[in-house]
């Protein structure tokens, strides 16, 4: 369980999901603010939802969906009060199942340069990933789709319950050294087919942007690419501290090849990985 920016939640629940993943139940603790209630759902995903009062502090939610999901519970707390959200997608069945991770996001705007935010520049290179890789067949799910915050262990939670097949972050990088500028992606130094994919999407990456080859580099200290069961990347596009780059990352033009450049090397790493 993850609260969102730590590994452990210190709130209790449990769940439980049928054999055909079409019937979810979680029970949490939420000092009395539900009551028992019958909800007709009916939309594309979900029939119906139960909320069952269990103890004066204990609710139990039931959801009966249509197709077979797998949900990602998340709690997190402030000095006032606990939020929990749940989001459900399919459950993977056959094929490969990419996760797009547009690095930082909300009050964690990462590097900033110009009025321009490193959070903003990754989502909207994610963005453009995302409906590639959708259009090429490939089951894709975004850590975030918009400029909200989600916490580092909470990427990683979602995609080793999602049973990813390949993880890969969209990053922008920033130096003290003005002159810095180019191009780097991240792996685990002990995975094979992350050590593939770094290698195809940095490829990829110089060859359509003409970026200066920082290739790729051991990023085992990271905790997207440490804390994910799957293979993984993370990519540096470029250095938003050099003022010349800088006005190529914010270029529409130059997003859409390094989108391209990206969705390429995951589909070559899909192929080798025999998908």
């Amino acid at each position: 369980m993850t609260n969102g920016a730590e590994p452990v939640s210190s709130v209790n629940y449990t769940e439980n999901i049928s054999s055909d993943k079409k019937t979810y139940a979680i029970t949490f603790v939420d000092n009395g603010k539900f009551s028992d209630a019958f909800y007709n759902l009916n939309d594309d995903m979900f029939s119906t939802l139960v909320v069952t009062r269990i103890s004066n502090n204990v609710v139990k939610f039931t959801f009966t969906t249509k197709v077979a999901v797998v949900a990602f519970p998340i709690i997190r707390e402030d000095s006032s009060d606990t939020y929990s959200t749940i989001s459900f997608y399919t459950a993977k069945e056959s094929g490969p199942r990419v996760i797009i991770d547009a690095g930082h996001g909300g009050y964690d705007h990462g590097a900033i340069y110009s009025s321009t935010y490193e959070s903003f520049l990754n989502l909207d290179v994610a963005k453009l990933v995302i409906a590639k890789l959708k259009a090429a067949g490939v089951d894709v799910i975004a850590t975030r789709e918009d400029d909200t915050f989600v916490g580092v262990y909470e990427r990683a939670y979602l995609a080793n319950k999602a049973s990813a097949t390949l993880f890969v972050s969209i990053h922008h990088n920033a130096s003290t050294v003005p002159e810095m500028h180019g191009t780097g992606t991240y792996y685990y130094s002990t995975s094979t087919n992350g050590i593939k994919a770094a290698t195809n999407i940095q490829e990829r990456l110089v060859s359509a942007l003409g970026s200066l080859n920082h290739g790729i580099i051991t990023g085992n200290d990271l905790i997207v690419i440490d804390n994910t069961n799957m293979p993984a990347a993370l990519v540096e596009l470029g250095f938003m501290s050099n003022d010349e780059e800088l006005q190529k990352l914010k270029d529409p033009n130059y997003q859409e090849k390094a989108a391209n450049a990206i969705c390429q090397g995951i589909l070559d790493t899909l192929d080798q990985m025999g998908y």
